[in-house]
């Protein structure tokens, strides 16, 4: 039986030396966000929550007169009704950075650009 022994440790070896490292498993979520994100899919999602975010932090009045734009890097950009709109947020533009930043820092936002355009949709007035 000895014998046997060691041919069967010999030939596990012999297995173990001839087998494929296998690459380690990916969780769904990671392969998900790949192919939703290939398809943007993705990028609406984390628009959506930024819009939601940005209503919040801004207030009622100013999420009104205000859309977030393209995020560009740590650059966020924020189409505003008016200049008017633009110079009230110039002077909170800190306190919205820091409030935006502790809120969702996995975003990494490291300055604000405001600029007067359309909006998608209508303020209320």
């Amino acid at each position: 039986m000895r014998e046997e022994e060691r041919e069967l440790q010999c030939a596990e070896r012999l297995v173990k030396q001839r087998q494929i490292p296998s690459r380690p498993i990916r969780k769904l979520g990671t392969l998900a966000g790949k192919v939703l994100g290939k398809y943007g899919v993705a990028a609406e999602t984390s628009t959506n929550e930024l819009t939601n975010l940005w209503s919040r932090i801004v207030g009622h009045e100013e999420a009104q007169m205000t859309e977030v734009g393209i995020k560009r890097g740590k650059k966020l950009e924020i189409i505003c009704a008016n200049n008017l709109v633009i110079q009230k947020l110039m002077f909170r533009k800190q306190e919205l950075l820091a409030k935006l930043n502790q809120k969702a820092p996995n975003l990494e936002i490291g300055e604000l650009i405001f600029r007067s355009g359309n909006l998608t949709r209508r303020p209320e007035n």
